[in-house]
């Protein structure tokens, strides 16, 4: 496939996961299902879509994604950024140092923590130059989840993470699903998300936050999809208990 040969994979891996650490101490994208680390999964779907350039954002034990990475995309045009302290610095702060270190042109964000079949994404990813934001079933009674609200022209207009989505909030935008943990933005979306974020990282208290919280700043004033994911299993690692689900899933 040749739609992606000029977009940018951009991979959010700095987390600690600390709420793995009564399992594990690796990070998050070294887990490993069926044999193959989740950075590996993601890097093997990313090649066969077209893409041949990645950005990894990374931090907490740095050192063994870096090996990982390049054992998995040597074949790949590879950049590593460091943000040198995940825990004070939020993703936020991961997706803004990703940004800058991009080339001009498209790009595609993952959360690292992110195991899904290529069928789930392959639409996805090649669906033309315009934003969008992938988006799963789910439910509004989910709180632990990122979830999108969209407006009349099924535009993302807020994400809600790790609250319930108020009377309010209902009443101005529809419930889409969940926003899974990747986002497609065209070389001039990017700019623009670019200098939102450096504009609100600029406010201290915002810098610890994730991605969700700077994504309500920018789609106040830019159009992002709801494209709904194909067909396939996918899960979002935070826990033991999500990662035993991922195994299960894999193994159906």
């Amino acid at each position: 496939m040749s739609n992606n040969e000029n977009t940018t994979a951009l991979i959010l891996a700095a987390g600690i996961g600390k709420r793995l650490r009564g399992m594990t101490d690796i990070p998050k994208s070294l887990l490993k299902i069926e044999d193959e680390t989740l950075l590996a999964r993601h890097v093997r779907i990313w090649r066969n879509q077209g893409i041949k350039n990645i950005v990894a954002v990374l931090g907490y034990q740095k050192e063994l994604i870096e090996e990982e990475l390049s054992k998995v995309a040597s074949d790949m045009n590879i950049t590593v950024v460091v943000n040198e302290d995940p825990v004070s610095y939020g993703n936020t702060f991961s997706l803004w140092l990703g940004l800058k270190a991009c080339k001009p042109s498209n790009i595609v964000v993952f959360d690292a923590d992110l195991a899904y079949d290529e069928s789930v994404v392959a639409d996805f990813l090649q669906a033309g130059d315009f934003g969008r934001i992938l988006v799963g079933p789910s439910s509004l009674d989910d709180i632990e989840c990122a979830k999108a609200l969209v407006d009349y022209n099924d535009m993302v207009r807020l994400t809600v993470d790790k609250r319930a989505v108020s009377k309010e909030e209902l009443e101005q935008y529809s419930f889409s699903g969940e926003a899974v943990g990747a986002l497609w933005f065209s070389a001039s979306q990017a700019k623009s998300l670019n200098e939102t974020c450096q504009a609100f990282l600029a406010i201290e208290k915002n810098q610890p936050l994730n991605w969700e919280h700077v994504m309500n700043v920018y789609l106040k004033e830019h159009d992002l999809k709801s494209f709904q994911v194909g067909p396939g299993r996918w899960i979002e690692i935070d826990t033991s208990e999500d990662y035993e689900k991922a195994v299960a899933l894999f193994k159906e």
